[in-house]
């Protein structure tokens, strides 16, 4: 069991204080992309983060009364900074109002996609901006064996806490790459989901393949050559949300080629 005694704590009360407001600004993707770090929440969440990946963890962050004992235990060897914040403060980034220790997190480097190499698997190509789409989307895609999530840059950070909370660990669990724009991208074995599409209940995919999700808002470019998926629907509805839809897309991948 670590010892909690040898573990130094800082008070926090002062919104003005410099480490407060960064770790405020963890709750904003650009604030994520200065500082490099991200803020993790919800107690089985931390505690796994804290058994498995320990060496990414640079602060723990808590309020008067949180018991730290059961993330010391699991911690090992490492020792993160370990602040105690006023409870005003720690409620503003408890945003999920989770009452439970947070984990300032250093966010892993990113490598660049090279867009060059053929696929292995199934790739997804991924310009979804809406932080908890994100977030689901990177928990099915860890659940159906999705071998890399390129994050176009039309993608917000997975590592924003909507994402986070969404993906419920997975995003730790999965290998991103740093894309170009969705208008920018060679249409070479790649497939999309369009109403218009082929049917995908009958679809056979390659094994070695690209799925791209476009954007929420402005969907698919016209790129020559994408090939288009569609998914049945009763008639009158609209359309489904971009991560069901994803899901459904990787489920049919499975399917056709089981673990």
């Amino acid at each position: 069991m670590s010892d909690p005694v040898s573990r130094r704590e800082i008070r926090i009360t002062s919104p003005a204080n410099e480490v407060f407001k960064e770790f405020r600004s963890l709750l904003d993707p650009k604030g994520i992309r200065k500082a490099k770090r991200f803020l993790l929440s919800g107690r089985k969440t931390v505690e796994e983060m804290a058994g498995r990946r320990a060496d990414r963890i640079v602060s723990l962050v808590a309020t008067d009364g949180m018991d730290l004992a059961p993330i010391y235990d699991v911690l090992g060897d490492a020792k993160p900074s370990v602040f105690r914040l006023g409870s005003p403060l720690f409620d503003a980034l408890d945003v999920f109002a989770t009452r439970a220790p947070l984990i300032v997190g250093q966010v892993p480097g990113i490598p660049d996609w090279g867009q060059q190499e053929a696929p292995q698997g199934l790739e997804v190509l991924c310009a979804l901006g809406e932080p908890s789409n994100l977030g689901a989307m990177i928990r099915s895609a860890a659940a159906f064996g999705v071998s890399k999530i390129v994050l176009l840059r039309e993608a917000t950070t997975p590592y924003h806490p909507k994402a986070l909370r969404a993906a419920a660990g997975a995003t730790f669990a999965v290998r991103f790459n740093k894309g170009p724009s969705i208008k920018e991208i060679p249409p070479q074995d790649l497939f999309a989901l369009d109403m218009r599409g082929e049917s995908l209940a009958s679809f056979e995919w390659p094994k070695n393949t690209r799925l791209l999700l476009g954007e929420e808002g402005p969907g698919l470019p016209d790129l020559e050559g994408l090939r288009r998926l569609g998914i049945e629907m009763r008639p009158g509805v609209d359309s489904l949300n971009a991560t069901v839809a994803a899901s459904l897309a990787l489920f049919s991948y499975r399917r056709s080629h089981p673990f």
